[in-house]
């Protein structure tokens, strides 16, 4: 069971929760009701313990309003709205049955009606106590004087007017409390959403969870979100809450942009629509699974100054929609455009990632098959020329001379073939032998002396040299090529001079011949013109 609340006035001030404020009016109305009841009463046993009032015993009957008074003060502490209820009706008894004190008791009961009965109540309230306050009114007037009729009819309008004050007062913080607790909602509600778009990136479940945060937070009766299509002729539900939601969104509900209803309206004009009776605006479109719809709300969700949705609430009660719901529903639309911008930034990124993931696979492979055709060409240009009767195809150091040697040493087979440095012991030598590697391909080795120790440092230096060797060996060789090349060319140049000078085909012929067997050392040579059949006549030139 809850603990009863401790009165005080402190709290009573202090408190923003209204219906807190109106259980506390209740409370001190019905205790202090209680407690004047309870002295008259101990006041009338004491000196007039006779008196009645139709036909009961005054004594009695003020005892009895105050355990009534307390029966409300305490049930004010479980079910204010009861306690209300009773209170309300004891004083407006009390106000019919007691003439003498109906200025007073009206009062009393006016105010407490104001502050804690809702607009029926207290209109029911207000005609039964103006009634018997008209009553006694014309008594008055009817049995005494002008001045006493003029009197109470005066106190009778400050009690309406004091009434009437009070009810507006209560009104007005009822609004003010309201609009704070909205404006409260509306914080909390938006920074979890903010909180939730930083958190989400797959935009469906970031849709499913503010639809539903804005129908628990705010109350409403169905929450949806519209996007429009690429084509920009549809908008195209995306999230809505309930079964009714999970069954529009299974039939891929859409509504088009400047359709006769809210949602294509907002998103033809890109500002907040509303529908505020169903039953009579022409702008909504009535939806046979949303039945109880009798008002809607619409903001449009802006990228920049470009619509892309449409953010939707509806009620079930006409009219309801204010400037509150507007501006909260429009900073959440607010945030849900942010995510939609950020969602493609995200995937326009995870895009050019992908691309840029592929070009790089591509290029690797790219390169790995430049590499295996330079390592083909390198390994093809050297076999080339290795053959080649020019080519000398190794040194040996002996002493202080250098002769020709191309036999392969254990060492040396084992450093090209392994493709590592290899060192051994050779008596009181140490041979280190180091392939000669030239993109990836090993075309040689070099093996020296290095000494008696195995050096790390004079193993370096060996391969130092081996690397810029290899590479060395790769220009003499190419620039032999290109010294070749030049050669041939020049000897064609020169023919072809030649052949500017001769004048028969005779002459061509042997001048051909003679060069050609000259520039190659051909010992024969021999060139026939013609088509080779039976009875084609031999001509032709030789030369030997």
């Amino acid at each position: 069971m809850s603990a009863v609340p401790r009165f005080s006035f402190g709290g009573l001030l202090n408190r923003a929760d209204l219906s807190t404020l109106r259980r506390q009016i209740v409370r001190i109305t019905a205790l202090s009701a209680a407690a004047v009841s309870g002295a008259m009463a101990l006041v009338l046993v004491l000196f007039s313990p006779t008196a009645e009032i139709l036909g009961i015993s005054v004594s009695l009957y003020v005892f009895a309003v105050a355990l009534l008074n307390l029966l409300w003060f305490a049930l004010a502490s479980v079910n204010y709205r009861a306690a209300a209820f009773g209170l309300m009706v004891t004083l407006v008894a009390i106000t019919w049955i007691n003439p003498p004190a109906a200025a007073r008791l009206a009062l009393i009961a006016l105010v407490v009606a104001a502050a804690v009965a809702d607009t029926r109540a207290w209109r029911l309230v207000l005609l039964v106590v103006l009634a018997k306050l008209v009553y006694e009114t014309v008594i008055v007037f009817d049995q005494g004087t002008i001045v006493e009729g003029s009197n109470l009819l005066t106190t009778n309008l400050i009690i309406l007017i004091a009434a009437l004050a009070v009810r507006f007062v209560i009104n007005f913080t009822s609004r003010a409390v309201e609009t704070s607790q909205r404006t409260a909602v509306l914080l909390r509600t938006s920074a979890e959403i903010g909180a939730v778009s930083t958190q989400l990136t797959d935009l469906k479940s970031l849709f499913d969870r503010v639809v539903t945060l804005i129908q628990e937070r705010f109350g409403f009766y169905h929450v949806q979100v519209f996007i429009v299509n690429a084509s920009g002729d549809q908008a195209v539900l995306q999230s809505s809450t309930g079964e009714i939601g999970r069954r529009l969104l299974a039939r891929r509900h859409q509504l088009a942009v400047g359709s006769q209803s809210v949602i294509g309206q907002v998103t033809l004009r890109g500002e907040f629509v509303i529908a505020r009776d169903t039953d009579r605006d022409e702008v909504h479109f009535r939806n046979e699974l949303l039945i109880n719809t009798r008002s809607e709300l619409a903001v449009p969700i802006r990228d920049g100054a470009i619509v892309v949705g449409a953010l939707d609430v509806q009620s079930t009660e006409a009219d309801t929609f204010d400037a509150i719901d507007v501006e909260a529903l429009q900073v959440i639309s607010d945030f849900l455009g942010t995510a939609l911008r950020n969602a493609a930034t995200y995937e326009e990124q995870g895009r050019v990632a992908e691309e840029n993931r592929t070009l790089l696979r591509e290029a690797e492979e790219n390169n790995l098959r430049i590499q295996r055709l330079n390592r083909e060409l390198t390994r093809a240009s050297w076999d080339e020329f290795t053959q080649s009767e020019r080519a000398l195809l190794g040194v040996d150091s002996e002493d202080t001379r250098v002769i020709s040697r191309d036999e392969w040493s254990p060492s040396l087979e084992a450093a090209a073939l392994e493709r590592r440095t290899i060192a051994t012991q050779d008596g009181d030598r140490t041979m280190v032998a180091v392939p000669l590697t030239l993109r990836g391909e090993v075309i040689g080795a070099i093996e020296v002396e290095s000494g008696t120790e195995t050096d790390p440092a004079t193993i370096a230096l060996i391969e130092d040299v081996a690397a810029r060797m290899a590479i060395s060996l790769e220009n003499a060789r190419l620039y032999e090529e290109a010294r070749e090349a030049t050669g041939q060319e020049q000897f064609i140049n020169n023919l072809s001079a030649r052949y500017q000078a001769a004048n028969s085909v005779d002459e061509l012929l042997r001048l051909t011949l003679q060069e050609v067997s000259e520039t190659l050392g051909a010992q024969y040579g021999s060139i026939r013109l013609g088509k080779l059949d039976d009875n084609t006549p031999k001509n032709g030139a030789a030369a030997s």
